[in-house]
């Protein structure tokens, strides 16, 4: 009972998000319309919450995907955000494979430390003066300092003006979840100087 309770908590907290961010709420802050969203799931690998989030998300869009190629009508008593709305684009992102792997909050340091403007750049330059793609200075710098440097060439950092390089650099909003033990609730912690702080 308690993982279907959870199952549905889940299901409705991702559609409350999906529909306050489709009908422009969180919008309003932002000079453009949320379009492309990034959830993000196991920056601390032995916090499971976020990638549990993330596989639903992502058995949401695989079973979507399927009944659209059998042409089978979808089930309308369950919430599907990919069906619902249609023009949100929803990524998903394993932040730290390593340490979920390996059941371990990190394998070097804590990835949440890791993107500063300072590290982000140490990185960067440990690997602007080597010519091989697979940049020898990175062996020396712990794997977390080279994953956050690999997300943040991603989806690029705002406090370093990187643009982001990959695929889905041009996400409108990342949301990064953990798990914790404190009896916080649910808890939404946004960045000093944040346009959702204005």
């Amino acid at each position: 009972i308690r993982s279907t309770l959870t199952m549905v908590n889940f299901h409705s907290r991702v559609f409350l998000a999906a529909s306050f961010l489709h009908a422009g709420v969180a919008s309003s802050v932002f000079s453009t319309p949320v379009k492309t969203v990034t959830i993000s799931g196991g920056t601390h690998g032995n916090e499971y919450t976020g990638i549990w989030c993330i596989k639903a998300i992502e058995k949401q869009r695989e079973k979507l995907t399927a009944k659209a190629e059998a042409s089978i009508a979808p089930d309308n008593k369950i919430i599907n955000v990919f069906r619902e709305y249609p023009s949100l684009s929803i990524n998903t992102l394993l932040a730290n494979p390593k340490a979920y792997m390996a059941n371990r909050r990190f394998i070097d340091t804590d990835m949440n430390r890791e993107f500063s403007i300072n590290k982000l750049q140490r990185t960067a330059e440990s690997c602007s003066e080597e010519d091989d793609a697979t940049c020898d200075a990175q062996t020396s710098l712990p794997y977390e300092s080279i994953r956050a440097k690999e997300i943040e060439s991603m989806f690029g950092a705002p406090k370093t003006g990187s643009a982001g390089g990959g695929v889905d650099g041009n996400s409108d909003i990342v949301i990064d979840l953990h798990t914790t033990t404190a009896n916080m609730g649910i808890t939404l912690i946004v960045t000093e100087g944040d346009a959702l702080m204005s």
